[in-house]
């Protein structure tokens, strides 16, 4: 039985947000009102199972009249790549909703990551609970690492390095060049465009480098090339983590052909795959290596999920399969613990679990979550990529 809000909006209706009506159904159906709405007539044409709307979420007007038409306690989930989040959110604070994002959006000064999520975290305090970042990556990997911390490393303080990696080897049976998960426009952004972010010595860092610095990662006896990219967890587990942070980065990896093809950016768009036009072949592994720098132990825990196989049960891809199962992750704790009557920003390294990591580990079996003690090494090689 649902304990939160009873009206749902869900914003956006590709990647995730199609992937949360094939796979939260069941969640939805509990919902009393639930309402979508995404900027694209098709998209909005092939939404049947739920009442879909066309509308754009810039359109303060368009916004406005749809929350107003929600009964009270309305929850907003944002699952919209590109948006204006900070505007989004605001709108809903003022009619007294929740709200669930995967990511910032945008909303700041272009290029500025560490200003947008400054600004994204800043004036929260009296605001109906709003859960940020809350997808797989961010949101669950600061799960991860911190349970890693508490099981495995009691009795220490830390520091801790907190190493993250991903590795999406997507690929199409047409063999095109480049494959995308989930928006192609926002994961280009993210490989191209935004300068690097590191933690050093529990601080932030902004690289000088106009694009994600490139390095090689081994998995195992496997290299491979990547790239360090700036990501909302990485923020959050240096300002909002229940224990100190050391040194802290994400590289992300996609397929080998993928990764020589972004050296080659601009590429062709008849080169570029959408997840949802063709059959997909691999898989996606997001790992989280935590490290004590007391005693220089460390754990590694990964989840590793086939394309073909989330495309044969659900009718989406590993990647939509890992950021949906962990946004209903987020919304059914979020019921069951009563957070959305408090006030305040929750995200994955702040989300207040202590006391519920039995019902939490839980709600991962019942989702299809499930984080492995990584026993092949994965470390990333301290040479750059060539």
């Amino acid at each position: 039985m649902r304990r939160g809000p009873y009206s749902v909006i869900i914003a956006g209706l590709g990647a995730m947000g199609g992937g949360l009506l094939r796979l939260g159904g069941e969640y939805l159906k509990n919902a009393g009102k639930v309402t979508a709405f995404d900027k694209n007539p098709a998209t909005v044409s092939r939404s049947t199972s739920v009442k879909a709307l066309v509308g754009e979420a810039d359109d303060e007007g368009f916004l406005k009249a749809l929350l107003k038409g929600q009964p009270a306690g309305c929850l907003f989930v944002n699952l919209l790549s590109g948006a204006d989040n900070l505007k989004i959110r605001e709108l809903v604070a003022q009619r007294g909703g929740n709200y669930i994002d995967t990511g910032a959006g945008f909303g700041g000064e272009e290029g500025d990551f560490i200003g947008l999520m400054e600004k994204s975290w800043a004036g929260g305090e009296d605001v109906p609970a709003q859960l940020l970042f809350c997808g797989v990556n961010p949101g669950m990997v600061e799960i991860v690492a911190r349970a890693i911390a508490r099981e495995s490393f009691r009795g220490d303080d830390g520091p801790f390095d907190v190493e993250i990696y991903e590795k999406d080897t997507i690929s199409s049976s047409a063999g095109k060049v480049f494959a995308a998960s989930w928006s192609p426009e926002t994961l280009a952004e993210e490989m191209l465009l935004t300068p690097t972010v590191l933690v050093r010595d529990g601080f932030l860092t902004v690289e000088k480098n106009a694009e994600p610095l490139p390095c090689d990662v081994w998995w195992g006896k496997e290299r491979r090339r990547a790239r360090l990219v700036a990501h909302e967890e990485l923020w959050t587990l240096c300002r909002k983590a229940p224990f100190p942070i050391g040194d802290s980065f994400f590289a992300y990896s996609l397929s080998q052909r993928a990764m020589k093809a972004l050296e080659r950016a601009p590429m062709p768009a008849g080169n570029i795959f959408h997840f949802h036009q063709e059959p997909v072949a691999g898989y996606d592994e997001v790992l989280v290596k935590v490290r004590s720098r007391r005693s220089g132990r460390e754990e590694a825990r990964s989840w590793r999920s086939s394309h073909r196989e989330a495309n044969m049960r659900f009718g989406v891809n590993a990647v939509q399969f890992q950021v949906v199962s962990s946004v209903l992750f987020f919304l059914r704790f979020a019921d069951e613990t009563k957070l959305w009557a408090k006030k305040g920003l929750y995200c994955g390294s702040n989300l207040p679990i202590e006391g519920s990591w039995g019902r939490a580990i839980t709600l991962w079996k019942e989702l299809g979550i499930s984080w492995r003690k990584k026993k092949r090494g994965v470390r990333r090689d301290s040479n750059p990529a060539k």
